[in-house]
């Protein structure tokens, strides 16, 4: 999806419900994404810090054992901390897969 966040709550209605979502519905799936995006962000830079704290401690314990730190021909990086598995976007798509108006036919 392309656009602004208003084209983009626009176009996932038209995918998912077959119809224009009403202004306030627009509104209230921008300010769901902008919440998304800031927990996304900050799960995100939480992975990090915690991905260089385990590379420091790594460091720190191979030269405890007097072992120099393993550069590229060691062992491969652990993966740093998983960010959430949906972007904030995907997040609200299901939101709108998980409605009533998807679920049932009135």
């Amino acid at each position: 999806l392309e656009g602004s966040p208003e084209q983009r709550v626009r176009s996932l209605y038209r995918l998912t419900l077959a119809r224009d979502p009403a202004p306030e519905e627009v509104e209230f799936g921008v300010k769901f994404v902008a919440g998304q995006q800031s927990a996304y962000a900050q799960a995100k830079q939480a992975a990090e810090a915690q991905a260089a704290a385990r590379k420091a401690e790594q460091a720190k314990a191979a030269a405890k054992k007097g072992k120099p730190s393993q550069g590229k021909q060691g062992k491969q990086a652990q993966p740093s901390a998983p960010l959430p598995p949906l972007t904030p976007w995907a997040i609200y798509a299901q939101v709108l897969l998980l409605t009533n108006e998807f679920m049932f036919v009135d």
